[in-house]
């Protein structure tokens, strides 16, 4: 969840069915769609956890965007983050198969340190004023997003799990969470397109459920938010319920205090993404104030989380040079003798390509027990280090 903000109203969505694209999937498990400025291609996250859709400030103020404002927003992770708001506001054209559409942004943000996390430029985020405009489908097997009329309904043996949105009118769902000992407990889980990863706990919840000592789990940097890194515990838990779907030995992050909006928010208790969404394809009904699912082949995946240990950037654009920005102590990347600062250079006796991180990602998840060979270059020397991935939150 991004938590963040523009304003074009859904009563004004075009009446065209089914208008289809392409996203990137793969690599990051958010979903990135295409849009464009004049002839500047643009790439967006689609985020369901932000409260709105942001532009990056570099494209703004080179079509010749002002700011007539400054807000603080909230976010993941320890620092403050400040969002611009631009004085009139600039559109961009979003091609669908089947027709293309215009949106229009007010805010602005500055997505530099994002692009690097991915490993490609990010150019702004489409939040809930979008979902608004549309019925959303998000096919994530098939790798398609397809906008759909509001008077549009779900496949009649959809699951629909009704929706209420909070203040910053993010939805939210009703979870079950079983913990040992057969307790269960009722969750408002956060809806988050935007969250890749693995389903993170609010601070107050899990120290409400002593979620810590209950599950156990592994000390390590959990991720990296708008607000900066912030870290916990990565345990399982015996099973999270979806509406009819028990999803059992999930993986939850437990964050440490200082971590932005999740140290505190009560307005939820999780924050679900793609580790949770990729099993189906989900139509976000926000009219009708209800999601869909529709299970895919997925559904009984287990769930792997990381299975390397590396935390890794890209330095610069054109996001070609891959750099260790850390290492989860005792995981398989310390274990081969990765230290942060190492430049990965080749995969299994080949050069990275454009796109490196890309394409690292996808090498990197693989199954349990796969050997890969990374060659490192640091300081003035270089050599070739083999990673065994691992699970490091046992099942």
């Amino acid at each position: 969840m991004a938590a963040l903000a523009a304003l074009t109203l859904w009563a004004q969505a075009p009446a065209i069915e089914g208008l289809a694209q392409t996203p990137e999937l793969k690599a990051i498990d958010g979903v990135l769609v295409s849009g464009a400025y004049k002839d500047q291609l643009l790439m967006f996250v689609l985020d369901t956890g932000t409260t709105t859709s942001f532009i990056d400030i570099r494209v703004a103020k080179a079509a010749g965007g002002k700011l007539s404002d400054v807000l603080n927003v909230g976010v993941i992770g320890p620092g403050v983050r400040q969002a611009g708001v631009l004085s009139r506001a600039l559109q961009i054209q979003f091609p669908f198969a089947g027709g293309s559409i215009d949106h229009d942004f007010l805010r602005v943000e500055d997505y530099a340190r994002a692009s690097a996390l991915v490993g490609r430029d990010i150019h702004g985020i489409l939040g809930a004023d979008f979902f608004r405009r549309f019925v959303v489908e998000i096919d994530y097997l098939g790798e398609r997003v397809l906008l759909h009329p509001r008077s549009f309904r779900a496949p009649a043996h959809a699951v629909l799990v009704p929706m209420r949105f909070a203040i910053d009118r993010t939805p939210v769902v009703e979870m079950r969470m079983h913990l040992p000992a057969g307790k269960v407990v009722k969750v408002r889980a956060i809806v988050d397109t935007g969250n890749s990863g693995s389903a993170i706990t609010t601070e107050e919840f899990a120290r409400r459920h002593r979620l810590p000592e209950l599950l156990g789990g592994v000390a390590m940097p959990l991720g990296e938010g708008l607000g900066g890194k912030f870290s916990g515990h990565r345990a399982r838990v015996p099973v999270l319920e979806l509406g009819e779907f028990r999803l059992p030995e999930s993986i939850v992050s437990l964050p440490d205090r200082n971590s932005g909006v999740l140290s505190s928010s009560r307005q939820f208790d999780l924050n679900v993404g793609a580790s949770v969404l990729k099993r189906f394809s989900v139509f976000f009904d926000y009219g009708r104030a209800r999601m869909a699912l529709v299970p895919n082949e997925r559904i009984n995946d287990p769930f792997d989380g990381t299975m390397s240990g590396l935390q890794l950037a890209t330095l610069g654009s054109p996001h070609d040079r891959v750099m260790v920005e850390g290492v989860i102590p005792d995981s398989p990347a310390a274990q081969a003798g990765f230290e942060p600062g190492d430049e990965i250079i080749e995969v299994n006796g080949e050069r990275l390509a454009p796109l490196a991180l890309v394409d690292l990602f996808k090498r990197l998840r693989q199954p349990e027990g796969t050997e890969i060979k990374l060659t490192a270059r640091r300081r003035n020397m270089r050599g070739v280090l083999t990673l065994t991935l691992r699970r490091m939150v046992e099942p």
